[in-house]
């Protein structure tokens, strides 16, 4: 039998109101250049930018997380155009953490704000960190296997862990039978 759980990834209204003007100011330039009477720069050049403005907003957009899923045997968290699945074998352990005990000190590859924070970062206590995050009040650590170290911030954390415990303790009890 399967069974799924979904797990919301709220956006904060700081993160929103981010995500919004940032957009806007964006789309704004896009129709500076795109629209203007007087140009600014050649039509040409304002076209290959608007192009790459444009396609930098759905870059961000597309690594936004909208909820994580639990199932008999993986984790899959949610994402616009690609979501990133984690088999249960391949999971060490989860716990909760809050966002100053990362001790995240920069980002190598991250959005951190725009759509939530989600990216690659450097930890002085964990090292190499991947942000799948919408809130950072709390979050939970998961460590796989391969010794990749993952932050994940279901609005329910206490709920997802023991969804996580009980699914895979499922899964144990169905391969054994």
């Amino acid at each position: 039998m399967a069974i799924k759980q979904r797990f919301a990834a709220i956006l904060p209204s700081k993160n929103k109101r981010l995500t919004l003007f940032f957009n806007l100011f964006v789309l704004l330039i896009i129709a500076l250049l795109l629209f203007s009477k007087q140009q600014l720069i050649p039509s040409l050049f304002a076209q290959i930018l608007s192009a790459l403005l444009l396609l930098l907003l759905v870059y961000i957009y597309s690594g936004r997380i909208i909820a994580y899923e639990l199932s008999n045997n993986e984790l899959k968290i949610i994402r616009p155009f690609k979501n990133k699945i984690i088999p249960f074998s391949q999971i060490q352990d989860m716990w909760i953490v809050r966002f100053p005990h990362l001790y995240i000190k920069k980002k190598i590859i991250a959005s951190g704000g725009l759509w939530g924070d989600y990216g690659t970062y450097y930890s002085d206590r964990y090292g190499k960190l991947k942000l799948y995050t919408t809130e950072l009040n709390q979050n939970i650590l998961l460590t796989t296997n391969a010794n990749q170290k993952l932050v994940l911030s279901p609005k329910e954390i206490v709920a997802f862990l023991d969804a996580f415990y009980l699914l895979k303790e499922e899964g144990k009890r169905n391969i054994t039978s």
